[in-house]
């Protein structure tokens, strides 16, 4: 199941105030949607539908992180961006925002932070603390397998590949949900990215059995 929410460009005479939870947030355009976006997830996947600047990139993962539902408790959300120098830039930004929610210095991937992000050849993230992770579709592919074998939904029931296990885990949390940003812009790994979710939440009824109830929510967002 998946739900949509679309914002608009604000104006001048746009007051509608938002019940965010962060006030940091209040005058970007995505403040409007967001408790929609919260209880949409609480159902399923949502698709987010968002003009360049509205802030659907750094708000949602941070207002996900405050509010930290049931299904998203003590997981980590993965920010999938299609460029690397996104990747790093949203990471920066999110732990910037974070920094001054929080009044304290937050240094990106250091202990503490519970923001980071990776890319081919280049990772900063505590292991024991991130819980919003910034990826490229390719690192993004990499550790959905890893999950799913981890899972034990390689064997014979599942429709993803088995992995093979040669790498330390990037971060200790579980993965709770997918964020693929800019999901328009489409590429040879997006595609594969989108083919592993899509096999995944087909065989979501078989492993539910085994998992906390809370499957793992997609966000489409563009």
């Amino acid at each position: 199941m998946a739900a949509r929410a679309a914002t608009s460009p604000s104006s001048p005479d746009d007051e509608t105030p938002s019940s965010s939870s962060s006030s940091a947030f209040s005058d970007l355009p995505i403040a409007q949607v967001l408790p929609q976006c919260l209880a949409a997830l609480e159902r399923g996947h949502l698709v987010l539908e968002a003009p360049p600047g509205a802030g659907k990139t750094t708000a949602l993962p941070l207002e996900l992180l405050a509010a930290d539902p049931p299904w998203l408790q003590r997981k980590a959300l993965v920010v999938v961006e299609p460029r690397r120098l996104a990747t790093s830039a949203a990471a920066r930004r999110m732990t910037s925002l974070l920094s001054h929610l929080r009044g304290e210095k937050l240094r990106l991937g250091k202990r503490g932070c519970p923001v980071g992000y990776a890319v081919r050849g280049d990772a900063r993230c505590s292991f024991a603390d991130a819980r919003v992770v910034v990826v490229t579709p390719g690192v993004a592919t990499r550790l959905l397998l890893e999950e799913f074998g981890r899972n034990g939904d390689d064997d014979e029931t599942s429709s993803s590949p088995p992995v093979r296990r040669r790498r330390r885990r990037l971060f200790a949390s579980p993965i709770g949900a997918v964020m693929l940003d800019e999901a328009h812009e489409r590429s040879a790994e997006v595609d594969m990215l989108f083919a592993l979710l899509a096999a995944r939440s087909k065989s979501e009824p078989k492993s539910k059995a085994r998992s906390s109830g809370n499957p793992m929510r997609v966000i489409f967002a563009s």
